[in-house]
C-alpha cells in the first residue's frame, strides 16, 4: 500500500488514503476456459483477432479468463465491473458483481479466478471490440478483439 499525504494539511495532520494493491495476472480471450479445480484456471486457444468473410459472424465458443491476486490483508469482497463494447461504442454487455478473496493460510496473498463463457457470440460490426475491467470502481485493464473481413483466398496465408 502507498500512503498519500495531503500537502495542504501537512502542518496539521497527515491524511492517509490506502488503495487496494491488486494484481491482474491473467486477462485473456480464448476459445475455452474453466476453473477445473479450486484455484486452477485452464484456458485454451488465446486470440485477439477474428477473421471472417461476412458480417455478422458468430463465434461458437468464446471465453474471457482472468486471475487476480491480492494481499491477505486486503482479502474480502471487491466490486467487479466488466464492460463489453462494439467498435461503434455501443455497450454489448455489462457485468456488475463481486469477487470474494479469502485469506490464504499458506501464503501472504490470495487469488481468485473468473471465467465468462460466451456461447454463439454474434459480432455484427467490423473493427475493434473492447473489454474494460474495473475493480472497486478503478480501471484495472482493457482488452481488444479485432474483427476483420478477409477474402477466402487469403485464409491459408493468415493461418
Amino acid at each position: 500500500m502507498r500512503e498519500i499525504v495531503n500537502p495542504r494539511k501537512r502542518r496539521h495532520r497527515s491524511v492517509k488514503i490506502y488503495k487496494c494493491t491488486m494484481e491482474l495476472e491473467i486477462f485473456t480471450l480464448c476459445d475455452y476456459a474453466v476453473e477445473s479445480q479450486p484455484g486452477k484456471l485452464t484456458f485454451v486457444g488465446t486470440f485477439d483477432t477474428i477473421f471472417c468473410q461476412n458480417i455478422p459472424v458468430i463465434h461458437p465458443s468464446c471465453s474471457l479468463a482472468l486471475r487476480l491476486r491480492v494481499a491477505n490483508k486486503e482479502a474480502g469482497i471487491h466490486a467487479l465491473e466488466l464492460i463489453f463494447q462494439s467498435p461503434s461504442g455501443n455497450e454489448i454487455s455489462k457485468i456488475d458483481g463481486e469477487l470474494e478473496f479469502r485469506v490464504n493460510e499458506f501464503a501472504n496473498y490470495s487469488t481468485t479466478n473468473f471465467v465468462i463463457n460466451f456461447g454463439n457470440l454474434e459480432l455484427s460490426e467490423l473493427g475493434t471490440y473492447t473489454f474494460e475491467l474495473r475493480i472497486d470502481g478503478e480501471f484495472m485493464s482493457g482488452l481488444s478483439m479485432h474483427v476483420t473481413k478477409i477474402d477466402p483466398s487469403q485464409i491459408k496465408k493468415v493461418a
